[in-house]
């Protein structure tokens, strides 16, 4: 998944968009925009979820699975982009629904961080208040 915006930083109408590149697009569309100058800003991230499975399968399968997401961002005068790698189903169009709704809030080097990085911290909840059902059942039977 790849989010971005394609307006000036201080713009305040732009538009946003979430697309998926191909491997055959990838080299030609990076190299035509990311192209680094001083005022270019990079960041790097990886973030890990342990998420319950609705329904627990049967032995000897894990009842769980992790998401070990990556996140790589690019900004400059012209354009900010953030690529998601490894992120459930459900987050890109959650996150494009996010940005076109409030895309002048997303502004900056970091904008495009503030709706991912809340669509990760639901994730984060879920995990929590998943396990902790989990550990209520161990501590019932206990």
């Amino acid at each position: 998944m790849s989010v971005s915006t394609g307006a000036e930083q201080n713009s305040t109408s732009s538009t946003g968009t979430l697309t998926s590149i191909s491997s055959a697009d990838r080299t030609s569309s990076m190299n035509k925009t990311l192209t680094a100058d001083s005022h270019t800003t990079w960041t790097y991230f990886r973030l890990l979820v342990k998420m319950l499975k609705a329904k627990p399968p049967p032995p000897p399968e894990k009842d769980y699975s992790w998401y070990e997401m990556a996140f790589l961002s690019f900004s400059n005068a012209k354009r900010t982009m953030m690529i998601c790698f490894d992120m459930p189903e459900d987050a890109p169009g959650a996150i494009e629904s996010d940005i076109s709704k409030h895309l002048e809030d997303f502004q900056g080097p970091f904008g495009l961080h503030v709706p991912v990085l809340e669509h990760v911290v639901k994730l984060y909840d879920i995990s929590v208040w998943g396990m902790t059902r989990k550990v209520r059942g161990v501590e019932k039977v206990s």
